[in-house]
C-alpha cells in the first residue's frame, strides 16, 4: 500500500504517536505532534505555524498574509493588534483612498504624534478638548495651523478657509442651531503673480445665521458696524482730505479729527444727541451751537489776538452784576443818611469795571464836608494815575455854586470809593461839599476804572 514517509510497520500506521509526518521530498516540510495537544508546523526546515488547544500562533519570523480577494470575519474578540507595527518608518498607510476606516475611538489623555521626531502633538484633555502643541524646546520652533484652499482661481468673495462655532445639539432648535459665529478669509479680487489680496470677516449671529459684523481689509482698514469700546484708542498716523470720519496722530499735531459731511465737517454732540461744538463742511470757524464754554479752574481764560500764551492778551474774567451805592462824607462814614435810591450795576471785563448808577438821599444824617461816591464792586489798582473818571449823566436838586459847573469825580487808589469835585473853565476843579448836594437830589453816574 502506499505510505508518506518513511515507511512505518503495519501496526501503527494509523497513529504516529509523536513522529514526525514529512510531507516534502527534501524533508524539510513536516507537520510534528511530539509534544501533548500541540501541532507544529514545519516549512523549509523551521517551526513556522503552531497549534494549540483553542489556539494558533504564527511564530516569530513568520508572516501571515491575507491575499486580494480574501476575506477575515471577526465573530468573537480580536486581541493584541493594539502593538502592530509597519515594517518601516512611513512603511505603511492605514486604510486606502478607496478603503478608509470608519470611526476611531481613542481613551482620555490619548496623544496623537506627527513626525519621524514625533514634534508635533494633539493631545486629548479629558471633558474640555483638544492641545495642539510643537514639542521642540529651541528658539523659533511655534505652533502653525494652516487653512488652504485647493482652488487653484481665486476670485473676488471667494472663501479661503473659515472657522465656524455651532451648538448644533441646543435643544430649542430653529436659530440657536444655526452657525452662531464664523471667521472667514476671502478675496478681495482675482488673484494674480502680484495680488493676493485678503480680507478677514468676523461673523456673529443675533437670531439669524451669523452675519458679518467686522472685517480687516488687506490695507489695514478695520470696519465695524457696531460700537467700537474700549479704554483708549491709539492711532498712529495722519488723516487725509478724503477721509469721511478719520482719527489720526502725528507727532507734531498730536490728535487729529478729519470729517467732510454735507453740513459740517465736524459735529460734537452730547449724549442727548444735542450738537454741541460744530465746524461746518469747508469751513475754519468752530461753533458753539449749543451751550457755554466753562473753564474748569478758576481765572483761566482765552488769549485773544496772538498765536503763544501772552500776558497781556490773555481774557480770563468776565462779569456782570449789581451792587449798592452809597454816599459818604471825607471821613467815609456813614453817619446817619438815609436812601430813596442805591441801585448800582457793573461790567467786569478782565481787570476794566464799568459802574453806573443812580442814588438819591432821603436825609443826609450828620454828613459833612467832601462828597465821596462809595461802594464801588471791586477795589481799584494799587497803582499811582491809573484812576478812573465819574462823570455824572444827570442830577437834580443840587445847589452848585455857578452856572457851567459840573460835577466829576475819580477813583481812590487801592480803594472802592472815588471823591466827587465841582469843576467850571473858570475856577476849574474844586471838591464837591454837602452844601451843594442836597437831600432829594437824583444823581445819575457812570465810571470806567482798573480793579486790583
Amino acid at each position: 500500500m502506499p505510505y508518506i514517509g518513511t515507511k512505518p510497520s503495519t501496526a501503527n500506521f494509523s497513529d504516529l504517536n509523536g513522529a514526525k509526518l514529512i510531507i516534502d521530498a527534501d524533508a524539510d516540510t513536516s507537520i510534528t505532534a511530539d509534544t501533548d495537544d500541540q501541532i507544529d508546523i514545519e516549512i523549509a526546515g523551521a517551526d513556522d505555524f503552531q497549534f494549540t488547544a483553542n489556539a494558533f500562533n504564527v511564530l516569530s519570523g513568520s508572516t501571515l498574509t491575507i491575499d486580494s480577494g480574501a476575506t477575515i470575519t471577526n465573530s468573537g474578540t480580536a486581541n493584541g493588534f493594539g502593538s502592530s507595527n509597519p515594517t518601516s518608518a512611513n512603511g505603511q498607510a492605514l486604510g486606502s483612498a478607496s478603503l478608509e476606516w470608519s470611526d476611531l475611538f481613542l481613551a482620555d489623555g490619548s496623544v496623537i504624534y506627527f513626525g519621524a521626531d514625533q514634534e508635533i502633538k494633539v493631545t486629548h484633555v479629558a471633558d474640555t478638548g483638544l492641545t495642539l502643541k510643537h514639542t521642540a524646546t529651541a528658539d523659533d520652533k511655534p505652533i502653525s495651523l494652516t487653512l488652504q484652499t485647493g482652488e487653484t482661481d481665486m476670485a473676488a468673495n471667494d472663501i479661503i478657509g473659515a472657522i465656524n462655532f455651532q451648538a448644533p445639539d441646543e435643544g430649542t432648535g430653529t436659530d440657536a442651531v444655526l452657525v452662531a459665529a464664523s471667521i472667514k478669509a476671502y478675496a478681495e479680487g482675482d488673484f494674480s503673480s502680484s495680488s493676493n489680496a485678503t480680507t478677514l470677516g468676523f461673523y456673529t449671529g443675533a437670531s439669524e445665521a451669523a452675519a458679518i459684523k467686522m472685517t480687516l481689509s488687506s490695507g489695514g482698514n478695520l470696519d465695524v458696524t457696531g460700537d467700537v469700546t474700549g479704554s483708549t484708542i491709539n492711532a498712529d498716523g495722519d488723516t487725509a482730505a478724503g477721509d469721511n470720519a478719520a482719527i489720526g496722530y502725528t507727532a507734531a499735531e498730536g490728535l487729529i479729527l478729519t470729517g467732510q459731511g454735507s453740513t459740517d465737517d465736524i459735529t460734537i454732540k452730547n449724549d442727548a444727541d444735542t450738537t454741541i461744538v460744530n465746524v461746518a463742511t469747508g469751513g475754519t470757524d468752530v461753533e458753539i451751537s449749543a451751550g457755554n464754554i466753562i473753564m474748569g479752574t478758576a481765572s483761566k481764560g482765552i488769549y485773544l489776538g496772538v498765536t503763544s500764551a501772552t500776558a497781556a492778551n490773555l481774557l480770563d474774567d468776565y462779569e456782570m452784576g449789581s451792587f449798592t451805592v452809597t454816599i459818604l462824607d471825607a471821613g467815609l462814614d456813614s453817619d446817619g443818611q438815609t436812601y430813596h435810591n442805591q441801585t448800582g450795576y457793573y461790567t467786569k471785563i478782565g481787570s476794566q469795571v464799568r459802574v453806573n448808577g443812580l442814588v438819591r438821599l432821603a436825609g443826609a444824617g450828620n454828613l459833612s464836608g467832601g462828597v465821596n461816591l462809595g461802594g464801588f464792586p471791586f477795589t481799584t489798582i494799587n497803582t499811582a494815575y491809573r484812576i478812573g473818571v465819574v462823570t455824572c449823566g444827570y442830577m437834580t436838586g443840587g445847589q452848585l455854586a455857578a452856572t457851567g459847573q459840573t460835577i466829576t469825580g475819580v477813583t481812590a487808589q487801592n480803594a472802592t470809593h472815588a471823591p466827587l469835585y465841582e469843576w467850571d473853565s473858570t475856577e476849574g476843579t474844586t471838591g464837591l461839599d454837602f452844601g451843594n448836594f442836597s437831600a432829594n437830589n437824583y444823581f445819575w453816574f457812570s465810571c470806567v476804572y482798573t480793579a486790583a
